[in-house]
């Protein structure tokens, strides 16, 4: 549960105008999670934060850290860079890569994890299995593939919305947070 817990936390969140998501800036209240951070999708604009800040600015940096992560958008659970749109972490990262506090030991399963330089299979290991998801483009998504092509629509339609823009057919009033619009409708 916690290596799912570790992964989870690092699970890049959706972005309405695909700006980066700030880093929280607090320290967690459960020290497994000491350290982690989200990653980035892809289709984030990895110079710009929502709220209009830049890399460097407050919020741009991960909690504890005085610099941006390299490659930007990475996390531990995917050292490479940001995960691909609407990619559930869950399905390509098997460890969290959670850093180990000092004084610290680490359980029995987390030492068999090959570290990330070394990942070659053993010879006569059978291959793996495909990832999840649907392979054929003819066949509709289902389940997490289904969910994140959803969000990745809602996404598309939700940039372009303004302040002036119409809820069927009728104007609604518009609430800002964080610099962000929020369209309130009435669903009929």
């Amino acid at each position: 549960m916690i290596a799912l817990s570790q992964i989870f936390a690092q699970q890049p969140r959706n972005s309405p105008n695909s700006l980066s998501i700030p880093y929280c800036q607090k320290a967690p209240r459960n020290a497994e999670l000491t350290d982690l951070f989200q990653c980035q999708f892809q289709g984030s604009k990895k110079q710009d934060f929502v709220g209009g800040v830049k890399v460097g600015d407050p919020g741009t940096f991960p909690f504890g850290r005085d610099a941006a992560v390299q490659p930007l958008g990475s996390c531990h659970a995917n050292l490479g860079g940001p995960i691909a749109d609407g990619q559930q972490l869950v399905n390509i990262a098997q460890t969290p890569n959670a850093p180990v506090p000092a004084g610290k030991v680490v359980p029995p399963a987390a030492a068999n994890v090959p570290s990330p330089t070394n990942t070659a299979p053993p010879e006569n290991s059978p291959t793996p299995p495909a990832p999840a998801g649907n392979s054929s483009p003819n066949t509709p998504p289902t389940g997490k593939e289904a969910d994140g092509r959803t969000a990745q629509q809602l996404n598309a339609k939700f940039s372009t919305l303004t302040a002036d823009s119409q809820c069927n057919g009728k104007k609604k009033k518009i609430n800002s947070s964080n610099q962000l619009l929020i369209l309130i409708c009435n669903r009929r």
